[in-house]
Order: C-alpha cells, then sequence, then structure tokens
C-alpha cells in the first residue's frame, strides 16, 4: 500500500469517527430533553389528612389541600396521577369518603378536593364564603398583610368550591381589598390605582399600598407584650401601695391603742378626786358627783372686797 492510500484511508477512518462522536451526542441530548427532572422541598413532609380536627396541631382541609396543591405542581403530577398522588395521603374517613364516590371522583383531584371540603370543612358553603369575602373589612388593630392574605384565603376556598371562578382570582382581590382598608385616603389611590393600571397584579397593588403607608409603628404581638408589661407594674404598684396601708393601718390601731391607755390611766397618785378610790380618774368615777354650793349672794352696793382694818386711814 502506497504512502497516498494510506493517508486517504486515515482520513476516511477520522471522518468516520467524527460522525460517530456527532451521532452518540446528539442522542444523549435527545435522552437528557426526554428525562425532566423532578424536584421535591428539602425537609417537605406532607401529612396525612384522615378527616376532621382531633388535636390542636392538625391540619384543617382548606391547609392541607393547600400543600398538596404544591407538591403537585413541584411534581408535575396531572390528571390521573394527581388522583392517585392525592389518595396515597388519606386514610380513614377521609379515604372512605373518596372511595364510597366511585367514577365521581376517581381520576380527579380536583374533585377529591371539592368532596374533602365540602365534607370535612368549616361548613362555609359557597354562598357564605361569598357573603364573608364581599363584606370583609380590616380590623382596628390588623395590618394590611394580613388583611389581604385573609381575602386571599377566603377566595381559594370559594375556588375549590366552584373552580369556574379561579380566572377572576385577580381581579376580584383587587377590587375588593381597595374596599376594605380602613384608611380613607388609601381606599381612594387604590381605587385609582385599579382605574389607571388595570394590568397591575394584586400582589403588586397590595406592595404598593404598604409602602405609601409606610411600617407599621408597632406589631401587634410586641404591642401585646408591652400591655402586658405595663399591666404587671401597675399590679406590682397596687400591691406596693397595699402593703404600705397595712403597715400605716398597724401603726394607727397601736397609736390609738396608747392614746386610750393613757386617757384611762389616772394622774398623780391614782386616787379619783371625788370618791378617792383608785383605779378611775374624777370623770369616769361610777359615784354621784357632789353639787357644788353656790356662791353667797352679795347685797346692793356692797363691795366684793371687804376692806383690812389694818389698812391705814380707813377707819378715820
Amino acid at each position: 500500500m502506497s504512502m497516498e492510500e494510506l493517508r486517504k484511508e486515515i482520513d476516511m477512518l477520522r471522518a468516520a469517527l467524527k460522525e460517530a462522536t456527532e451521532v452518540k451526542e446528539e442522542a444523549g441530548r435527545e435522552a437528557a430533553g426526554a428525562t425532566r427532572p423532578v424536584y421535591v422541598a428539602p425537609g417537605r413532609r406532607l401529612d396525612v389528612f384522615s378527616g376532621k380536627q382531633t388535636r390542636p396541631s392538625d391540619q384543617t382541609v382548606h391547609d392541607w389541600v393547600a400543600s398538596v396543591r404544591a407538591q403537585l405542581e413541584l411534581r408535575g403530577l396531572k390528571g390521573r396521577e394527581a388522583a392517585a398522588f392525592v389518595k396515597e395521603y388519606l386514610e380513614g374517613d377521609a379515604r372512605r369518603e373518596v372511595s364510597g364516590r366511585g367514577d365521581e371522583v376517581r381520576d380527579d383531584h380536583e374533585a377529591i378536593f371539592g368532596v374533602l371540603t365540602k365534607v370535612f370543612g368549616d361548613g362555609n358553603s359557597l354562598p357564605q364564603l361569598q357573603q364573608k369575602f364581599y363584606s370583609y373589612m380590616q380590623g382596628t388593630s390588623q395590618d394590611l398583610l394580613s388583611c389581604s392574605l385573609q381575602l386571599v384565603d377566603l377566595f381559594d376556598r370559594m375556588v375549590q368550591l366552584d373552580p369556574t371562578i379561579k380566572g377572576q382570582r385577580d381581579l376580584s382581590l383587587k377590587s375588593r381589598f381597595a374596599e376594605a382598608v380602613r384608611d380613607e385616603s388609601l381606599r381612594r389611590e387604590l381605587r385609582r390605582l385599579n382605574t389607571e393600571t388595570s394590568s397591575l397584579s394584586f400582589f403588586a397593588l397590595r406592595d404598593r399600598a404598604m409602602e405609601w403607608l409606610g411600617p407599621a409603628p408597632t406589631k401587634p404581638k410586641e404591642a401585646a407584650v408591652r400591655s402586658i408589661a405595663v399591666e404587671k407594674d401597675i399590679l406590682d404598684l397596687m400591691k406596693k401601695q397595699a402593703e404600705q396601708m397595712e403597715r400605716q393601718q398597724v401603726q394607727l390601731d397601736q397609736l390609738s391603742s396608747l392614746l386610750t391607755s393613757r386617757r384611762q390611766t389616772p394622774s398623780g397618785d391614782g386616787k379619783c378626786y371625788n370618791c378617792g378610790e383608785k383605779g378611775h380618774i374624777r370623770r369616769n368615777c361610777p359615784k354621784p358627783v357632789p353639787e357644788r354650793r353656790p356662791r353667797r349672794e352679795q347685797k346692793l352696793g356692797e363691795s366684793p372686797i371687804r376692806p383690812s382694818s389694818s389698812a391705814p386711814g380707813l377707819n378715820e
């Protein structure tokens, strides 16, 4: 084999190797595209739902449904897979309720959520939730964040009973939030934003409202702690004042007793000036006090002082 033929054969082998490498890389890319990674939140445990709450720590059906929805979204499950996943986390009355519905909810996870919410929820029907949502007002001690999240919770519970209103979520929350706030000037500003910037999302609108008002001066929890501390200080002060009053009362009683004993103790030799006996004084004497003899009446014109015969010049 000549050198020229050998060179050609080497070039052909190089071209074949390059083509095989490209084919392998393309197959690897296709395989990577077909296998979609599944993200599972670390440390997040989904509780099993059995029905009514038996302990204060048990999740409500609304909280449980929200947790399951988040897991379904993270795992990308839909249709039958989503329904099977939901039923894996049911037990007791909740599982029997869903199983008893049969084909009605077998492959529809949203239908399962609706059944569980209706049977094991707080008893609020769709009209009742709508009444609460459209009449909700911000409380006197409630901040904007709590008010907005309460409206979101009410609307999401309405969606669980009537999924057809889900498309109106943002618009309904924005309009209701503008009417639910307590501050009148903020209410006018939110109405203006809803009219002029209709593309603004609900949470963007809420964030603007919070920036407009500024941070709350005192959080409700801090205010409650401060109020408790003030009440404790007042109670301590009242207790100290009561103890001081008790000590003063004891001193007054001792002083009163001393004065009484001094009044009852006779002076001098301890004899009564009326009867001459000991043990009491004249005004406390049980014996009658003798009447005083009246003074001798003076004659008209008689000098009250009789002149002395020894005085010089009087007998002249």
